[in-house]
């Protein structure tokens, strides 16, 4: 979220074919269906392409064309809640108040970024 600026249900829903690796650019549909290409940065593309090698591993031969797929069903995608949830356990991890930090704290902490 942090390396793009999007909205945390722009992400989930990140099909595999939506990025172009190549381009290094992500196809993301939108709040009321606009479509916009967005540009990610080489590391970014590095640590995705390290993920996807080892999200097969959690995938125990299951196929998912969700770049983040659920655990339980990874024909869908993993939910705003457990990406909700995954965040604030990563805060603790950190030495971060969870309190403090949500999923659009990230969007608006790209923009000030850029």
């Amino acid at each position: 979220m942090y390396a793009s600026g999007l909205r945390v249900s722009e992400l989930v829903s990140l099909k595999m074919s939506a990025i172009n690796f190549d381009k290094k650019q992500v196809f993301v549909k939108g709040k009321g269906s606009k479509e916009r290409i967005v540009p990610v940065a080489d590391e970014t593309i590095d640590y995705l392409t390290v993920y996807i090698d080892e999200r097969e591993c959690f995938l125990k031969n299951n196929k998912s064309d969700f770049l983040f797929p659920s655990a339980k069903n990874p024909a869908s995608p993993v939910t705003r809640d457990v990406f909700f949830r995954q965040l604030k356990n990563l805060c603790i991890v950190a030495g971060i108040s969870p309190n403090k930090i949500h999923p659009h704290i990230l969007r608006h902490s790209f923009a000030t970024f850029l």
